[in-house]
């Protein structure tokens, strides 16, 4: 299978990170491991991930849950539109 689109969305915040990544079920431990271990690429995404620390204020979401969703920026967008890229 090839590229895929997954998206962590920040409840109560309305921020949503999405990024691409190459066999989406395998890599999603890794990403969850690299947020858990401060090791993910995007600085303010790993941020975000740790001031919320513990709390459960984020969900896990592909492509096709996003499908009738509208307004989605990709993740180098929505750095560039905050201001952090």
């Amino acid at each position: 299978m090839g590229s895929q689109i997954y998206a962590i969305a920040q409840i109560g915040q309305c921020k949503l990170y999405v990024g691409p990544a190459h066999q989406l079920r395998q890599r999603w431990p890794g990403i969850l491991a690299q947020l858990n271990q401060g090791l993910y690429p995007h600085p303010f995404v790993q941020s975000q991930w740790q001031q919320a620390e513990g709390t459960r204020t984020f969900s896990f979401h592909t492509a096709a849950e996003l499908e009738d969703a509208y307004d989605v920026l990709n993740l180098e967008e929505f750095l560039m539109e905050i201001g952090q890229l």
